[in-house]
């Protein structure tokens, strides 16, 4: 909605903008417009790399695994020869359930907490 309305905006001077205003909200479409390039050619990149992938392709056999979660879950995960268990995996990607602890013992009950924040470079 904000990138069909913004130029009608900034081409209506009759509105109560500001010439300054007006530059840099300008000056900020394009840069809105300069990523969404960016990210539109990495997206693509993304879902052709995962497709030429013999284990991108398996990895998309999987209920709710499309191009871009097979080939980001690739790059962390690897071939997962560095994991012993799917629980490590998990526990790698921050997906873990959450630790009770009442006296000495400690349990694995309830939710699973998630770890914001991997980062991903193609």
């Amino acid at each position: 909605m904000l990138r069909q309305r913004l130029p009608r905006l900034l081409e209506n001077t009759g509105n109560s903008l500001s010439n300054p205003f007006r530059c840099l909200l300008a000056q900020s479409y394009r840069q809105l417009q300069k990523l969404d390039r960016h990210i539109n050619h990495d997206t693509r990149e993304m879902v052709r790399q995962s497709q030429q992938s013999d284990v991108g392709r398996r990895l998309q056999t999987i209920p709710g695994y499309g191009s871009i979660v097979a080939g980001v879950f690739h790059r962390v995960v690897g071939n997962g020869e560095a994991y012993r268990r799917g629980r490590d995996v998990s526990a790698s990607l921050g997906r873990v359930p959450r630790r009770h602890s009442s006296g000495g013992k400690r349990s694995c009950r309830g939710s699973v907490s998630r770890r914001i924040g991997i980062c991903v470079t193609f």
